[in-house]
């Protein structure tokens, strides 16, 4: 009986998969065999161990920040907004910068404040 092209070829796959285990051994594969008095190999892919890597965890707190923005200050001063950007980019007011925003500590704002510090604007 003669096969067709597809079916030589299907027994030709079944064929490889039939390599004794010692074969593999020695090719370096890492195969584990499914039953251990079998000469076949299993195909099953190697199995790869996973990498854990531990990531420091933040809370984010729910009480208020602990600055002011400029706009707070100008609410607070009863200021314009203008004048409130003077004054954070004055020297003696306790301001920061983190990037392009400003921000001033609630508690050195309100020691500034009680301080009675006088500042000169530029306006």
């Amino acid at each position: 009986m003669k096969l067709d092209k597809s079916t030589q070829q299907s027994e030709k796959a079944i064929d490889l998969l039939k390599v004794p285990v010692s074969a593999n051994l020695k090719q370096g594969n890492n195969f584990n065999s499914t039953d251990s008095n079998s000469n076949v190999a299993a195909c099953e892919a190697p199995v790869k161990k996973e990498r854990s890597i531990s990531m420091p965890t933040t809370t984010i707190s729910s009480e208020p920040p602990e600055t002011y923005t400029v706009k707070e200050v100008s609410a607070i001063l009863k200021i314009s907004l203008r004048i409130a950007y003077e004054l954070f980019k004055s020297k003696g007011f306790p301001a920061t910068r983190i990037g392009s925003a400003h921000r001033v500590s609630k508690t050195a704002f309100n020691r500034w404040l009680e301080n009675g510090s006088r500042i000169k604007l530029n306006s």
